[in-house]
């Protein structure tokens, strides 16, 4: 009996995995005088299973009987696990499922509102008393107020960050009105050369006395009277305007100026007594384009008209000679960036024997805009009078005497027009290639 081996082996096979014994079985069972099947009847479903198997050896294929516990498999084009194998079978065209339709059938989410309506340059008239930062407070507060009611996205990374961007081209002084050029969104990128370009001035000289801030700031206090009855000639004031005050000059700026020293600006030393002298504020170097008189006035005079013209009463040109001594007269002045009139004025009254202070300061243009092309201010403290000066009676002052505008009242300042005036000097303004900045 040559097969005595086989039942310890198989004791031994059936401790081991349900594979293993399948997979050796098949093996042995040729060995042993096992029947040969036809391939054709390797398709065949048991009848006493649900699986199915087959081996190929030698070009043989065999069936082998289940086992308990062995997994169902499937082979060839069969459908696992299938108990039909006329099992229907899912169309190519369904792609999707109930779920998946649902899901496209969903609108998308509406696309966020903008937090710029427009982007650009523009420019403005600085209101009297309101510095350059207040100024763009109040666009600020303006612009943001509007993309806050349209739920404009908050792209800032911190909070303390202003959320919308909005700067100026050049600070004007509080007493000083006139073009200022701002930014808004990206028009903030282009703001830097309107900083050191060329700008244009119409500036009130009042000869007799010189006060702190060199200018009519309540604040400042008389520090100097010199008499003016030898100035009566404005031939005279001419031949020294051009001779001593065009082209290069060098010029010490104001005390009270936002320029530092030491870390601190200047106007905080000024306001601890410190003088140009104490100070040992250096003279640098300025550029005058033109500089030009164009009226006086003996008694008061104001600065007007678009255009840069002088209004006088009493009214004179420099083509007619006054018969008394001249106080107050007016000049224009084209001149770089970094240039302090204030400091222009006090020097012209040194050189015209005396000294001088600047009252009244008007920018007429910068870069290549002008008054004309300038979103006017307008409120109900400005529109009392005829005569929109610090003379006016409509005008506030606080306790110590400074021009006060409220700025949290209603103006003709607006979302729409400023817009607006972003869209006009884009398409007007901005599209000729002089920007009209000489040395920027």
């Amino acid at each position: 009996m040559r097969l005595y081996w086989i039942g310890p082996l198989l004791t031994i096979l059936l401790l081991s995995s349900t594979t293993t014994i399948t997979t050796t079985f098949a093996f042995f069972i040729p060995r042993s005088g096992g029947s040969h099947i036809a391939p054709s009847l390797t398709r065949v479903r048991s009848p006493f299973s649900k699986a199915h198997f087959s081996l190929a050896r030698s070009n043989k294929v065999f069936v082998l009987p289940p086992f308990v516990g062995v997994r169902p498999w499937s082979f060839g084009d069969r459908i696992m696990g299938s108990n039909d194998g006329n099992a229907k079978k899912r169309p190519l065209s369904a792609t999707t499922t109930s779920s998946d339709a649902g899901e496209m059938d969903e609108p998308k989410p509406p696309t966020p509102e903008p937090l710029y309506l427009e982007e650009g340059l523009f420019a403005v008239q600085k209101p009297l008393g309101w510095t350059s930062q207040d100024v763009v407070g109040k666009l600020r507060f303006l612009l943001e107020a509007d993309a806050k009611a349209r739920n404009a996205p908050d792209g800032r990374t911190k909070r303390r960050r202003p959320w919308m961007k909005v700067g100026h081209g050049g600070t004007l002084d509080p007493l000083a009105t006139g073009v200022l050029v701002c930014g808004v969104g990206a028009g903030t990128k282009s703001l830097q050369k309107y900083l050191v370009g060329s700008k244009a001035y119409l500036a009130e000289v009042t000869l007799g006395y010189q006060t702190t801030t060199l200018d009519g700031d309540p604040k400042g206090e008389i520090v100097d009277e010199q008499p003016f009855d030898h100035v009566t000639s404005l031939e005279a004031i001419h031949e020294v305007l051009q001779s001593k005050f065009t082209g290069k000059i060098q010029q010490i700026p104001p005390v009270f100026s936002a320029l530092k020293r030491d870390g601190k600006k200047l106007y905080e030393l000024g306001r601890q007594g410190k003088t140009a002298e104490d100070l040992k504020i250096e003279p640098r170097e300025v550029i005058i384009y033109n500089l030009k008189l164009v009226g006086y006035d003996g008694g008061g005079g104001t600065v007007g008209g678009a255009t840069g013209a002088t209004t006088t009463n009493g009214g004179s040109t420099e083509d007619e000679e006054p018969k008394q001594p001249i106080q107050k007269f007016f000049i224009e002045v084209e001149c770089g960036g970094g240039t302090y009139i204030r400091s222009l004025v006090r020097d012209i009254g040194i050189a015209l024997g005396t000294v001088a202070t600047m009252t009244q300061l008007e920018r007429t243009k910068q870069g290549q805009f002008f008054l004309e092309h300038s979103l006017p201010y307008s409120s109900s403290i400005e529109s009392g009078g005829d005569n929109e000066n610090e003379n006016d009676s409509n005008v506030k002052r606080n306790e110590d005497g400074a021009i006060w505008i409220d700025k949290r009242e209603d103006c003709n300042w607006t979302v729409a027009t400023i817009n607006e005036a972003i869209r006009t000097c884009r398409d007007t303004i901005l599209t000729s290639d002089n920007d009209g900045l000489r040395d920027k």
